[in-house]
């Protein structure tokens, strides 16, 4: 994931300030799809406390769990307080999981 964020940080600097003006171009500069350009870049519609916590993870377990998958559909809740919203539930359901799949003692 941040490898993703600085991807999607150095596209879109080159977008803003290289002769590259379209996505398209700058997806061919970068060797990846349009489409693969496009979903990294959304990751930015994310509201900032969600992105500041994933940033932060350091736990690979973690990090596992809050995929890009699962974090793409978030992005696409254009309300940044439902996505919050959204975003707690699945840091609850993590913390369940976490918790049944525990070994009893």
């Amino acid at each position: 994931m941040p490898i993703s964020l600085l991807l999607v940080f150095y596209a879109f600097v080159r977008l803003i300030y290289s002769p590259i003006n379209t996505q398209a171009a700058l997806a061919r500069k970068l060797g990846m799809s349009k489409a693969r350009l496009t979903q990294i870049m959304n990751l930015l519609k994310l509201a900032p406390e969600i992105r500041s916590f994933i940033k932060n993870l350091d736990d690979p377990e973690l990090l596992y769990y809050f995929n890009e998958k699962r974090l793409r559909k978030l992005a696409s809740i254009k309300n940044e307080k439902i996505q919050t919203i959204e975003f707690e539930k699945i840091k609850s359901s993590f913390t369940k999981q976490q918790i049944l799949s525990r070994p009893l003692k």
